[in-house]
């Protein structure tokens, strides 16, 4: 289900384009190293906004079971960007995956893209989710199988997913942050830089 919605009150102002739409969990193949384990992306020009907006699509068939909606405020000054849009979508897919997963029942997750002449874009995903265990917020970067558990006893394989997305986007040369509190929820937010493409790996 999508509808239009107003921007979420702690979102940054500027020019944007609100839509929200219901979005439920599904399964995302994780894209393969090159031989060697050596990252080699595969660069071309790409609008962020619509790779967020067609993650969000992929997820809506399940919306209905799990009962949460996504808002997404898009900035529409965004440039294009180079990007590697495999390793992308499935960076932004595990964070928006994992948001779901630690909201609350007909919770909100609240995803946002800005443009910073200082910082570049950045792209910002927040739930007001049950949040992380401070024993585990340490650990959710770390490419492990151990599970992650949320303050409500839910599980997520954030310790995998997370730890895959932090690779792709420093792939971008990028970074990651991820802060969050129980009872209050979790933050991810996504630096990319402005300028020409990322280096390939040799």
């Amino acid at each position: 289900m999508i509808s239009q919605s107003s921007m979420p009150s702690h979102a940054p102002h500027g020019n944007v384009e609100p839509q929200a739409i219901r979005v439920g969990r599904g399964d995302s193949k994780v894209p393969a190293l090159s031989a060697g384990g050596r990252l080699l992306p595969a660069i071309e020009s790409l609008c962020l906004n619509v790779l967020i907006l067609d993650v969000v699509e992929e997820l809506v068939p399940v919306s209905e079971h799990f009962g949460i909606t996504i808002q997404t405020v898009l900035d529409s000054d965004l440039p294009r960007c180079m990007l590697d849009a495999v390793r992308m979508r499935y960076a932004l897919r595990s964070i928006i995956d994992n948001a779901i997963r630690f909201s609350k029942t007909d919770g909100v997750v609240d995803i946002w893209t800005t443009l910073s002449a200082q910082r570049g874009i950045v792209v910002t995903v927040a739930d007001r989710g049950v949040g992380i265990c401070p024993e585990d917020l340490v650990h959710v970067f770390q490419p492990s199988q151990r599970r992650v558990q949320s303050a409500a006893g839910r599980h997520s394989s954030a310790g995998i997913g997370l730890a895959l997305a932090k690779t792709y986007v420093e792939c971008h040369e990028g970074m990651i942050w991820l802060t969050s509190k129980p009872d209050v929820g979790t933050t991810v937010e996504i630096v990319l830089p402005l300028g020409d493409a990322p280096k390939r790996s040799e």
